[in-house]
């Protein structure tokens, strides 16, 4: 759209020294946001940038330190508008999907944009220049071929050795493996809460369920609103009406957001047995509570917490 093709500002002076800086500050801020990341996240979607483009300027690949030197900043720009679209459609899409990002971004939980935090919208416009000196960081092993016209035909005599692809394979795999494995034990919370899982319903009424127009827990909470709904149902399966409202109020728990069965179970054991006794829990007395059982759920953290007791009371709030 040519946007700041034109742009020009006062050109800017690196020297060594300053690179030097540039890159110590990049490694610190790294180091930050992995050893303290409740006051220092945000340092992660800036640290690469400080820490790759020196390396880049000094290798001779394409470095945003050389555009400010230059006076250019219309690519830096360019850049910052880029994270930001793609960081709404980011959320855009993130907030429909069945399978999502769910954040417990410390300090800034309450008001949100989709499911991020309006402040968290902030990060995708640098997060965009980093991966940018990143890929040019990648280029410079290939002998500087980037995707931009300027580069994408740079060097096309010169070829990759086998053995380097090769092990470039392995790794990139091995790496795969290594943070997907990572994420299912530190980042995955929660499951669908499907029928055949919901272990508080005697096993031959999960199979009975079905034969009465109750395919899944959504169902079973939909379709019990009305008391003669109950009443209509609990006949049905011949069990006593109070069971059945038992049945609805875990079915419920469960389908909170990033709720799930398996933190059901841990919110039976400290007796959290409905959604308007969750909604009326403090965070911090609730997570001093079920610290007894984090052997078996090691990933068990107050933001969680927080998340559940917040979508209670919007439940509860809802059916006032």
């Amino acid at each position: 759209m040519g946007l700041f093709k034109n742009s020009k500002i006062r050109r800017a002076v690196f020297t060594g020294e300053g690179h030097f800086i540039l890159a110590l500050l990049g490694i610190l801020w790294l180091l930050s946001s992995i050893n303290i990341p409740e006051y220092f996240f945000p340092f992660i979607w800036v640290g690469f940038i400080l820490l790759l483009d020196p390396i880049n300027y000094r290798f001779g690949g394409r470095s945003l330190l050389r555009d400010l030197e230059e006076g250019n900043p219309g690519k830096i720009a360019l850049l910052l508008i880029a994270g930001l679209i793609c960081g709404l459609l980011w959320e855009f899409w993130n907030f429909w999907a069945f399978s999502k990002w769910i954040y417990t971004v410390p300090f800034f939980e309450k008001a949100k944009g989709f499911e991020m935090p309006f402040l968290g919208f902030l990060g995708f416009p640098p997060f965009a220049v980093q991966a940018y000196v990143m890929y040019n960081t990648l280029s410079l092993f290939r002998f500087k071929r980037g995707w931009e016209e300027s580069q994408y035909q740079r060097d096309l005599e010169k070829k990759t050795r086998p053995l380097t692809s090769v092990l470039t394979t392995l790794f990139i795999m091995s790496f795969c493996v290594l943070i997907f494995g990572t994420i299912d034990l530190k980042t995955l919370d929660s499951y669908e809460p499907r029928l055949e899982d919901a272990y508080w319903i005697e096993s031959r009424y999960r199979e009975m369920l079905p034969k009465v127009g109750i395919a899944n827990l959504e169902e079973l909470a939909l379709k019990t609103h009305e008391k003669e709904e109950i009443e209509e149902l609990a006949l049905r399966l011949l069990i006593p009406k109070e069971e059945l409202i038992r049945w609805v109020e875990y079915a419920k728990l469960a389908q909170l957001k990033g709720l799930g069965i398996e933190n059901l179970r841990l919110l039976e054991q400290v007796g959290v047995h409905s959604v308007a006794v969750l909604a009326g829990e403090n965070p911090n007395l609730l997570y001093e509570k079920m610290l007894q059982f984090r052997q078996i759920k090691p990933n068990l953290r107050k933001a969680k917490i927080r998340i559940w007791i917040r979508e209670a009371q919007k439940k509860v709030k809802s059916a006032e």
